[in-house]
């Protein structure tokens, strides 16, 4: 989980406190909320925060080295690293100004 967090943290574990699954805490960046959830290997696969200066609220898939591979915000995303294309996007980039 880190130490970048204020405000006090929640961590569940599966049997063991070495196997921490879930981890919920409050950035203390952007003091919005903050949730990660850990596969059976102990590796972060999905993370979401509550607000990232920018982009607002994120969802991150990460692959099992733990790499944020896709994400989605409130207005852009990335899937597998290529940009998703949403309407404002293919205007603001391929229609003739």
């Amino acid at each position: 989980m880190g130490t970048n967090n204020v405000g006090g943290t929640l961590i569940l574990y599966d049997d063991d406190y070495l196997k921490q699954r879930v981890a919920l805490a409050i950035d203390a960046s952007s003091h919005g909320g903050f949730m990660q959830l850990e596969d059976n290997s102990s590796v972060v696969r999905l993370s979401a925060n509550a607000y990232i200066e920018g982009f607002g609220s994120v969802l991150f898939c990460r692959n099992s080295d733990g790499v944020a591979k896709s994400w989605i915000a409130e207005t852009s995303g990335v899937i597998n690293g290529e940009t998703i294309a949403t309407q404002q996007w293919v205007v603001d980039n391929f229609v003739p100004k």
